[in-house]
């Protein structure tokens, strides 16, 4: 939508939504194949532009946050990683790997690859939060929208051969989603399938799909008055 300011934004919504349901019908093993190659597509650069921001960022504006109680920060980071981690997608794709315990290295178990992309989850959140909060403040930080973008946008990547860092990122992010709500999609048929009984998996995702769409399209302040 920020960069297609001009394209009717039901457009976007239906597109990604079909381009998603197609991901979700290949089932979970091409998914995770996919996963597995975007991992480093997406995770890499925007680790090193995160990494670069670090010398833009205004160590004053971090200062207020030493005065916060440190309950406060806990619980604040917790109700961030909760949201931005999807961590209970591990409930669902936990029980359908199976392996061979004599094809995988000691002492590495399915608790060994959770724990390390957990970690990573954690490093990005708070260099996403330093960097933000470092070059925006916290009043600020608030008062945008998407602070992220604006800091995308800041933050200029050395040697200056990239005019649209910007466009690259959102990139990156967008194949993030497609892969994000291609598993939502695929979970929720699958879901729908054992609990009703129903052989054909990928028929469920028409209905799903509308629905999305017709969630997404519905503007706010109409559900209110409702």
């Amino acid at each position: 939508l920020t960069l297609l300011e001009d394209t009717d934004r039901r457009i976007i919504i239906l597109l990604l939504l079909l381009v998603s349901a197609y991901a979700a019908s290949k089932g979970f093993e091409v998914r995770a194949r996919i996963t597995e190659l975007l991992y480093f597509i997406v995770i890499v650069p925007i680790f090193l532009f995160l990494v670069f921001g670090l010398k833009n960022i205004d160590y004053s504006n971090l200062m207020p946050l030493f005065t916060e109680k440190a309950g406060n920060i806990i619980i604040g980071g917790y109700e961030v990683f909760l949201t931005f981690s999807l961590l209970e997608l591990l409930l669902f794709t936990a029980p359908l790997i199976h392996y061979d315990k004599s094809e995988i290295k000691k002492e590495k178990s399915l608790f060994h690859y959770v724990s390390g992309a957990l970690l990573i989850v954690c490093v990005l959140n708070l260099l996403f939060f330093v960097v933000t909060v470092g070059i925006l403040g916290t009043e600020e930080a608030q008062q945008k929208l998407w602070s992220t973008i604006t800091i995308i946008q800041i933050i200029k990547m050395p040697g200056g051969f990239v005019q649209r860092q910007d466009a690259i990122i959102l990139g990156i992010w967008m194949l993030s989603i497609f892969t994000l709500i291609s598993g939502f999609l695929y979970y929720i048929s699958l879901i729908t399938k054992q609990i009703f009984r129903i052989s054909l998996q990928n028929y469920l995702l028409v209905p799903f799909v509308l629905f999305l769409f017709g969630a997404s399209v519905v503007p706010i302040k109409k559900i209110g008055r409702a």
